[in-house]
């Protein structure tokens, strides 16, 4: 066994001795190595039963004992097990049977290592991790499963052994079972525990992820505060780290303890990397009346902000002896160089003599480390932000990244992403390619925090996903959705609608699943961003998921930042919820009161969220948006300024011509280059809509960039620019108008009912009397194939601007038309009517008389909505067109009808 070898030798001598053994001829004695190294019988040893008679000369004699391993004879002398077969994985359920037969009845008799060797020899099998016999079932399992529960259950096993049933325990069927039998078996023999015993054990729980006993927590605290003194500074970081990671509160004064302890280790005895688990440990415990409470909120250097003296002056410890290993060791492993910078990074600890240090011999071992000792220093160096973009460091780090992209865990991945993106650093094609490639392979295998962090560095990384990654990340998504915290939602959430991916309704129902009960959980930023992320993807969320959102803004708008605020009213707009009223009310007030620290992009934001959702602000509002926009005009890039002044131009509020001065003369400022096609459109059509006049000089600047931005017009920026330059009354540049002809023929077919009116309207109001027959012809085509898309008013103001135009439409247009408002006739208002035939007139065309006699009819259900000068125009016009009065409208209109207006009377250019 070893016994009496310094530490070292172990294991050598444990492997010589298995070579003799394995290549003896019999090879009756079976010899393997324990976790510490050191050899060890593994399976089992014989019984008091009755010796087998053995082939050499030594175990026949007359009472010699048989040598061990040979094997035992079953009460029925039939069979017998030898140890070598055991170990070789020879099993079969008769021999099982009989072993368990015996042992049962002679527990007390046994080799207590045995019994944890079968169990775990047979758990290997069940879990696949060796080869059995057909014969070997779950049977067998049992059988074995009932012995060591009952030696468990009697207390034979001591607490080394406990331990280590503890740690073979993993993955084995009916494990609650057996686990709460190991935990009360060490309840009861708390006191024949040593410290190390307390280690081993809490260690094989965190590997079982299985939560300790309140029992036995509370028996093991006194038990360790009781030997502390003899405990060694090893074992007491390893009980520290134990304990974070099972997440349980103990006693303050325990934590302290430990602490201590690992801090005093003058002599160096505990690694580097147990260093580093002890720091993060012991600074992320909250001391609080006498006990101490595990928080992710973790204490960060400085220290002076501890609200405990004691605790801050013990972690400033720790770290010093860290820190002054990590200086002083010059063969110090690459994994603890891993370990100590992820330390700090998890303290915040900030200190460039030391993180200088730390990233020369990193630099130095760089060759040496391994993928998750890359990952962890890549994630350390982001979140203490102490590398600089496209630095050496990060390039070399990089390479390995790239290397080790195969072997990595789906989290070393998704660090590696996240210090990219959080460093700003721009990864090469290389490393994009083979990220790219584990996704698509290894995505269902992501866990939550995995997933959400990749989604977010890819989107803040800019890198497009292709369908079939995003189709793995999504399978991954369904895998584990239920594990996903708030925080991690609202990031994937936001990640697809900056990747411009809509997520798979199966997906989208899953995080909805549960958004529904985690989004009290948010913080007001999650909210803000989930908010945003549906508005972005052009998402309506479920009615029970809308609620909860509505309800946490109106309850966390106070913790808005500026941004989240206007993300929040601009999602308000996007998704058209004004009928919000009082969350809308709220995050406005909130904002007004607010307003100075608002960025000039985010004060556009809220404008632009005020103006779509139509939301009439009151004077005082008006005045303080008016200043606001005034002071920061200088500040807002072309595109967010021509946004300010459409929404003052949308808004129901009293906004000066001042305002509308100083804006103009602010565009005038700007490179015609740096407007967009929408900007442009969007500045002719909000000067249009309240009538301000801009200097000839605007107009020069505007249709300058109009020309330059031509090709990228899209129809609506088109129409609206026609509809603009009427409204206004000015006649653009024969450039700007040919240029605007040709780029409305070539995307005819993407326009729309609306637009098409308005080009026809702008034409007839700007004077064009005979315009290209040609052009128009092409208009026509496109109008009639979306005949039934028509509104009332787009119907009269296409009729009107023909009449205008004297431009004959054809019959089959015509036909269409009246077919189309004969359909929307409940739709038909007083002055639609009216210019309606006022066109018809002019174009010497009477309407349909189906048509004419529901117009009629509709005429007469709204005569109260007509002005008198609006009835004489349609009672003038059916006279005109030779269309009898019907009687309806005889009787609603009689007043106008009885004085025979004429039409030399009559204004019909309205």
């Amino acid at each position: 066994r070893g016994d009496g070898l310094p530490s070292e030798m172990r294991g050598f001598f444990g492997l010589v001795v298995v070579l003799c053994v394995r290549t003896h001829p019999i090879r009756r004695v079976n010899v393997g190595f324990d976790r510490w190294g050191r050899t060890s019988r593994l399976l089992f040893a014989q019984p008091r039963l009755e010796r087998i008679p053995c082939r050499s000369s030594r175990a026949g004699r007359a009472g010699a004992p048989a040598a061990r391993g040979r094997g035992i004879r079953s009460p029925e002398g039939s069979r017998r097990l030898t140890t070598s077969r055991l170990h070789k994985g020879i099993l079969s359920s008769t021999r099982i049977d009989m072993l368990v037969n015996v042992t049962t009845d002679n527990l007390a008799s046994m080799d207590k290592s045995n019994i944890i060797a079968a169990y775990k020899k047979l758990g290997d099998i069940i879990k696949g991790k060796k080869s059995a016999p057909d014969s070997l079932d779950q049977g067998s399992w049992w059988k074995v499963h009932n012995l060591a529960l009952k030696a468990v259950e009697s207390d034979f096993l001591n607490p080394f052994e406990l331990s280590s049933m503890v740690a073979n325990h993993k993955g084995l069927p009916n494990s609650t079972v057996i686990l709460n039998a190991l935990q009360l078996s060490a309840v009861r023999q708390s006191s024949r525990f040593l410290p190390k015993n307390i280690a081993h054990f809490y260690i094989g729980l965190i590997q079982l992820r299985a939560q300790p006993k309140p029992e036995l927590l509370k028996i093991f605290d006194k038990k360790l505060r009781d030997s502390m003194v003899t405990c060694q500074p090893h074992v007491a970081a390893s009980v520290l780290w134990a304990l974070r990671k099972m997440n349980v509160e103990v006693s303050e004064d325990l934590i302290q303890m430990l602490g201590e302890k690992v801090a005093g280790d003058v002599n160096g005895t505990v690694r580097v990397k147990l260093l580093a688990r002890s720091v993060w440990s012991f600074a992320s415990f909250k001391f609080r009346e006498g006990r101490a409470k595990p928080s992710d909120s973790i204490m960060e250097m400085p220290l002076g902000q501890s609200n405990n003296g004691k605790q801050a002056n013990v972690l400033e410890r720790l770290v010093n002896v860290m820190g002054e290993r990590v200086r002083s060791d010059s063969d110090i492993e690459a994994s603890d160089l891993a370990h100590a910078i992820w330390a700090f990074a998890k303290i915040s600890y900030q200190d460039s003599e030391f993180t200088d240090t730390i990233k020369e011999k990193i630099s130095d071992r760089i060759s040496i480390f391994d993928g998750y000792d890359i990952a962890n220093i890549l994630w350390s160096l982001a979140k203490l932000q102490c590398e600089q973009p496209n630095s050496e460091l990060l390039s070399l780090l990089e390479g390995c990244a790239i290397d080790f992209s195969s072997s990595f865990k789906p989290q070393g991945l998704s660090n590696c992403l996240w210090a990219f993106a959080t460093l700003s650093h721009p990864p090469s094609t290389e490393f994009i390619e083979a990220s790219k490639h584990y996704m698509q392979t290894q995505g269902k295998r992501f866990d939550a925090q995995s997933i959400s962090n990749t989604l977010w560095a890819c989107a803040k990384l800019e890198i497009k996903l292709s369908p079939q990654e995003i189709m793995s990340l999504e399978e991954g998504i369904l895998k584990v959705y239920k594990e996903f915290v708030p925080q991690e939602i609202s990031i994937s959430l936001w990640a697809f609608a900056h990747l411009e991916q809509k997520p798979s309704s199966a997906v989208l129902g899953a995080l909805e699943e549960q958004l529904s009960s985690k989004i009290p959980l948010m913080s007001a930023q999650g909210v803000a961003n989930t908010l945003w992320a549906y508005a972005t993807l052009e998402l309506q969320p479920a009615s029970e998921v809308k609620m909860q959102l509505l309800d946490q803004v109106k309850a966390k708008t106070e913790d808005f930042t500026s941004q989240a605020a206007s993300n929040c009213l601009w999602s308000f707009g996007r998704l058209t919820w004004a009928e919000s009223k009082d969350e809308v009310d709220t995050v406005i007030n909130y904002t007004v009161r607010k307003l100075h620290y608002f960025s000039a992009l985010e004060g556009s934001n809220v404008l632009w969220a005020m103006a779509k959702m139509k939301h009439r602000v009151s004077s005082k509002i008006s005045n303080q948006l008016e200043v606001f926009l005034i002071q920061q005009l200088s500040s807002f890039s072309s595109q967010s300024l021509v946004t300010c002044l459409w929404s003052t131009s949308k808004m129901h509020g009293s906004f000066t011509p001042n305002l509308f001065d100083c804006i103009e003369d602010e565009i005038l400022l700007r490179e015609p280059n740096s407007f967009t096609a929408q900007s442009v459109s969007n500045a002719l059509w909000a000067f249009a809509k309240i009538q301000h006049e801009p200097s000839e000089k605007f107009f020069d600047v505007i249709q300058d960039a109009l020309i330059a931005r031509l090709d990228t017009f899209k129809t609506q920026e088109i129409a609206n620019s026609f509809w603009a330059f009427a409204k206004l009354m000015k006649n653009p540049k024969e450039s700007v108008l040919i240029g605007l002809q040709m780029e409305a023929e070539t995307k005819l077919k993407d326009f729309t009912s609306q637009g098409i009116s308005n080009i026809l309207w702008a034409f007839a109001k700007m004077g064009y009397v005979m315009v290209d027959r040609p052009f128009i012809d092409s208009i026509e085509i496109r109008a009639s194939s979306i005949a039934d898309t028509f509104t009332s008013q787009e119907i009269a103001n296409t009729l009107w601007a023909y009449g205008q135009m004297r431009v004959q439409p054809s019959r089959r247009f015509l036909a269409t038309l009246n077919t189309q408002g004969s359909q929307i006739i409940d739709q038909w208002k007083p002055e639609e009517i009216s210019g309606m035939l006022c066109g018809l007139v002019k174009l010497h065309r009477q309407p349909d008389s189906t048509f004419t006699l529901k117009l009629q009819a509709q005429a007469a259900r709204i005569a109260d909505y007509f002005t008198m000068e609006s009835k004489g125009v349609v009672v003038w016009a059916l006279n005109q067109l030779g269309v009898e009065i019907d009687y309806r409208l005889r009787e609603a209109f009689h007043d106008v009808i009885e004085d025979e207006i004429g039409s030399d009377n009559l204004d019909t250019t309205a």
